[in-house]
């Protein structure tokens, strides 16, 4: 009865967040549950991850956000003929 009250509820709070607009990621890497992790994500138009999960991707958002940004600059360069530095 308990989990049907806590599913219950994390239902809601999907269904109020969906309607507002919100974006969802969705998680899961074990072997049996990523390819229809996937097919569920995309017909519902959801960001997912099926497969290895990149440890401190949301903990540590800034540091990975801005590695990003500089990989993105060097393939600019990289593309462009520039001369940079790696690190």
């Amino acid at each position: 009865l308990e989990l049907l009250v806590f599913l219950s509820e994390a239902c809601n709070l999907v269904f109020d967040a969906a309607s507002k607009g919100k974006q969802f990621l969705i998680v899961g890497i074990k072997n049996k549950a990523a390819n229809s992790l996937a097919r569920a994500a995309i017909r519902v138009r959801c960001h997912y991850v099926n497969r290895k999960w990149l440890g401190g991707m949301l903990t540590n958002w800034l540091t990975t956000e801005t590695r990003l940004h500089k990989f993105r600059d060097l393939r600019t360069e990289q593309k462009t003929g520039g001369d940079s530095t790696v690190f």
